[in-house]
């Protein structure tokens, strides 16, 4: 790992170690330990993903964009920002068996970003990275774009008392973040920009954050720590049909309070 990115990821956990908010929440011992296998397989699967479309698409495209820099981290940040809207929205649809894992989970904290299976993993790094290699950006601007993607979902994961109200309807924060996590939810499916949220009709950011988190009927899902069964669930029957429709469902409006 870069020591700079290293250095920026040990930020976040000690922030999220040193003020939380919410104490259920709280990382526990064997979270630590699923999060270090898990990102090891995404690692891979990322590493995957990537010698694919390279190998496939950047070697035999033939051409590089001309763009000055900072229009390409531009135009690369949205691309990607973009295509990760659009096949996460697939994943709450008929793509939910592969999602699925990362919303079973009771607690939203830091350690549970990168719980997911494999293969929707390398799906996810793949479906990024096609837009930025067809779009002939320098490899430097797609390392990039990785990076500030992975901080990005890490930082929306943190279980830390922080308002950011005027950030809220441009930026997917803790705090919009947790409302995509509530049972249920089809909502904030943005990456990092809620742009896209807002122009598909799927943001939503109530004031007070959700009692919960997790799936509406966790008894049809394997436990969390059930790692086999979770990576064999892809292939197995049953599962919430509720989870599964593709339909954006906001969450219960609370009721109002005068002053």
């Amino acid at each position: 790992m870069n020591p700079f990115l290293f250095v920026l990821v040990l930020l976040l956990l000690t922030l999220e170690l040193c003020t939380e908010h919410r104490r259920d929440w709280r990382a526990r011992g064997f979270d630590v330990l699923r999060t270090g296998l898990l990102w090891s397989l995404a690692v891979l699967a990322g590493i995957a993903a990537t010698l694919v479309a390279a190998l496939t698409l950047y070697a035999h495209l033939g051409w590089h964009n001309p763009l000055p820099y900072p229009i390409q981290l531009l135009l690369g940040f949205l691309l990607a920002d973009y295509a990760w809207y659009a096949f996460h929205r697939v994943c709450h649809g008929p793509g939910w068996r592969l999602h699925a894992w990362h919303h079973v989970p009771t607690r939203l904290n830091v350690w549970m970003t990168h719980i997911g299976h494999p293969a929707f993993n390398f799906l996810a790094a793949l479906v990024r990275l096609v837009p930025l290699l067809l779009a002939g950006l320098d490899p430097s601007i797609v390392t990039a774009v990785g990076v500030i993607q992975l901080l990005w979902t890490m930082a929306a994961h943190l279980n830390v008392p922080i308002s950011t109200p005027s950030l809220n309807r441009w930026l997917i924060t803790p705090q919009v973040h947790r409302w995509h996590h509530a049972p249920g939810a089809r909502v904030n499916l943005g990456l990092c920009l809620t742009l896209w949220d807002r122009l598909h009709g799927t943001y939503a950011c109530p004031t007070a954050g959700p009692s919960s988190v997790g799936v509406r009927t966790p008894e049809r899902y394997p436990h969390e720590n059930a790692l086999l069964a979770h990576l064999a669930y892809p292939l197995a029957r049953g599962g919430d049909g509720g989870d599964t429709s593709a339909a954006p469902r906001r969450p219960p409006p609370r009721p109002k309070t005068s002053l």
